[in-house]
């Protein structure tokens, strides 16, 4: 999608399908185009960034939960509480959540 001006000026939002044999090539975005969103669905990996923190946040506190209780160290009444296996499934969680955390924020190696 992008946006043209016809005829009589008035922007217009188009849409341009290729086929194989056409050149799949975009039209370039001015920058006042990119200021204004257009183009957005380009994407330089941010959004994968912040998503895999927030998965990686949330198996680390859940999995901090889980262990707790399943060594009974958790306040409460839970079917959770002193089940050993809920500890391991816990320490998984946990372990998997700092991975994704330390695999998401870690620099770029630079092209040699």
């Amino acid at each position: 999608m992008y946006h043209r001006r016809d005829q009589s000026g008035r922007i217009r939002q188009t849409c341009q399908l290729y086929t194989s044999t056409e050149s799949a090539q975009a039209p370039e975005l001015t920058s006042k185009q990119s200021a204004i969103g257009l183009g957005s669905e380009i994407t330089s990996g941010g959004d994968m960034k912040i998503a895999l923190n927030i998965v990686g946040v949330l198996l680390v506190l859940f999995g901090a939960v889980w262990f707790l209780q399943g060594l009974n160290m958790f306040p409460g009444h839970s079917f959770m509480n002193g089940q050993i296996r809920w500890s391991i499934n816990g320490g998984i969680a946990f372990v998997l959540g700092v991975i994704v955390l330390i695999r998401a924020n870690r620099r770029a190696k630079p092209a040699a």
